[in-house]
């Protein structure tokens, strides 16, 4: 009888294995049919740099209003091929979050130094090497009063990533990249 080998990580978990080219062409979640696809607009595109292990924002949106850098408060798509293999949110400006995700370094990872998602991500989009585009939704700051004075304030996107992914929940077809339960 053989004995099962348990991996010398002590953080292994299900985010050690990567996404991977075949996993995609399964995909079955296209941008074009997406249900909330009107309220995404193109954002910028994230190039995969093997050599430095991150991921560096390219091509963004002239936009004045989708600036990478300033805007915070979005949920975001990534979509490779015109499939949607994530959704996110941030209260952050995006490329802080980017930021993020290249602390999922291999050795800060193996150090259990970085968060599973950010490490499960990076991985994946370097190992498989393609350009990502990025689409984005920006809530509408609201009303509110606060301590008898009425002010703009920005909604947590929080709220609106959690209302798509049960909407495409409901529908059977999570984000490959989608690994929180």
């Amino acid at each position: 009888m053989t004995k099962k080998k348990h991996s010398a990580n002590k953080y292994s978990n299900r985010n050690e294995n990567f996404v991977t080219s075949e996993e995609i062409e399964k995909v079955d979640l296209y941008l074009e049919n997406f249900q909330y696809r009107d309220y995404f607009s193109f954002l910028c595109k994230l190039r995969p740099n093997q050599k430095d292990e991150k991921l560096e924002v390219i091509d963004e949106t002239d936009a004045d209003d989708f600036n990478v850098d300033k805007r915070s408060g979005l949920v975001y798509l990534f979509v490779l091929d015109g499939k949607i293999l994530k959704v996110g949110s941030t209260i952050t400006p995006f490329v802080k979050r980017v930021q993020s995700y290249n602390t999922g370094k291999t050795r800060y990872r193996i150090a259990g130094k970085n968060s599973t998602t950010n490490y499960f991500c990076l991985q994946s989009f370097l190992k498989l090497g393609k350009v990502i585009d990025v689409y984005a939704f920006f809530p509408e700051t609201e009303a509110a009063d606060i301590f008898g004075t009425v002010m703009d304030v920005e909604p947590n996107p929080k709220h609106w990533e959690r209302k798509i992914l049960a909407a495409l929940a409901e529908e059977g077809r999570k984000p490959v990249l989608c690994t929180q339960r």
